[in-house]
């Protein structure tokens, strides 16, 4: 638990080191690759949506062994007593 605020703010900072510094130079790559203009967009907004998606998903997996993990660090910190 002492580590808990530590790896929050890990995890918001590469999300926006990841997504929110690099997300408008993807879009617009995906924007130019698909076309351009106004439908090029469209569908380079909808495409990169799908990774929201996957992280989404891939969250819900990292989600199941939860429990599990919670245990071992308890169990550490007892030991570590």
């Amino acid at each position: 638990m002492a580590h808990k605020g530590l790896s929050m703010g890990l995890a918001i900072f590469a999300q926006y080191m990841l997504g929110g510094a690099w997300g408008p130079y993807i879009v617009g790559a995906v924007s130019d690759w698909l076309g351009g203009g106004a439908d090029g967009l469209s569908m380079a907004v909808m495409f990169c949506g799908l990774f929201g998606i996957m992280a989404g998903v891939l969250f819900f997996v990292a989600s199941r062994t939860y429990p599990e993990d919670l245990q071992k660090v308890k169990d550490e910190a007892i030991l570590a007593e």
